[in-house]
């Protein structure tokens, strides 16, 4: 009799065992979920942050440097649209007097160029728009032709990572660098470079 008891009471305090183990793995489980999720968010929430820098920054007009940056954002404008900036230096293009404003945003780098209180360049690097179409492949690079529009190239392949533009002496210089929604190894990238809207040169690296 009193073994049987003890058998009972061994086989409820390994049932017991089992119950605990499998509540804890239950519980660490659920942590890690919620976890997951809570890091989906936070992610979720800097990439719509990144997004809408991304749509001030496309709203920055540039001006001539030639020109006393005639045409382009002034600077009123651009604090409204971004702050005060992280870092301001002064420098020198063709012997014209130019003011560098810089945003950093994470990894994003956004720097500005005024002359005369006017952009006459702009900049953002660490920019990445994330999931999309992988619409840029090798085969799709290799037949972008010279003279092509941005325009027209930016319809077939989806806007660019990284973005520079300048405009000296009347002319336009657009350099735009795509990271995503490319078919590549890792680390593959394009670069196409445009003057007065039209496509120049272009390089790539491990696109497939």
């Amino acid at each position: 009799m009193f073994k049987r008891i003890k058998k009972i009471k061994k086989l409820a305090m390994t049932i017991s065992m089992v119950f605990a183990a499998v509540k804890a793995v239950e519980s660490y489980g659920k942590k890690v979920q919620d976890k997951n999720k809570q890091k989906q968010v936070v992610e979720n929430s800097r990439i719509l942050q990144a997004k809408k820098l991304r749509e001030k920054f496309n709203l920055v007009n540039v001006g001539d440097l030639t020109d006393d940056g005639h045409g382009g954002s002034n600077e009123s404008e651009i604090l409204e649209l971004f702050g005060e900036p992280d870092v301001i230096t002064d420098s020198k293009i063709q012997d014209i007097d130019v003011k560098v404003y810089t945003w950093r945003r994470n990894m994003i780098i956004l720097t500005i160029q005024l002359t005369s209180d006017h952009v006459i360049s702009k900049n953002i690097t660490g920019f990445r728009w994330g999931e999309r179409p992988e619409k840029l492949t090798l085969e799709v690079f290799d037949n972008l032709e010279t003279n092509s529009s941005y325009s027209s190239i930016i319809g077939l392949i989806d806007e660019p990572d990284g973005y520079n533009e300048s405009r000296i002496n009347d002319h336009s210089l657009i350099t735009a660098t795509w990271r995503t929604g490319l078919n590549g190894r890792r680390g593959a990238n394009a670069i196409l470079l445009f003057r007065d809207d039209q496509l120049i040169d272009k390089s790539q690296v491990h696109l497939a």
